[in-house]
């Protein structure tokens, strides 16, 4: 029996789950008086972010920071499980 492609396994995913930084932007955090830090993202991203939810793929955002403009842009493109200021991601993704 011929093992699957890669392109067949991926079609079986139904979830992606990220953490941000590192992920999402190239690890600059720009930082500016009186400002909350601010974080670079890829439009590339922000696209097959909303193009997997448009296909039904189920997207989770778990990490560390707390950010309101990191949660408010994920919550424009439609991300709707989105966990900020968590320390152990492991038991969140348990959870």
């Amino acid at each position: 029996m011929a093992s699957k492609t890669y392109k067949e396994l991926l079609s079986e995913l139904d979830t992606f789950l990220f953490d941000v930084d590192g992920v999402f932007t190239d690890n600059r955090v720009l930082l500016y008086p009186g400002l909350d830090p601010v974080r670079t993202f890829h439009s590339r991203d922000a696209y097959a972010v909303q193009l997997a939810l448009k296909e039904g793929t189920r997207i989770v955002i778990i990490t560390g920071g707390k950010s309101a403009g990191v949660e408010e842009s994920f919550t424009r493109l439609g991300v709707k499980e989105f966990y900020y200021h968590v320390y152990d991601k492991s038991a969140k993704l348990d959870e």
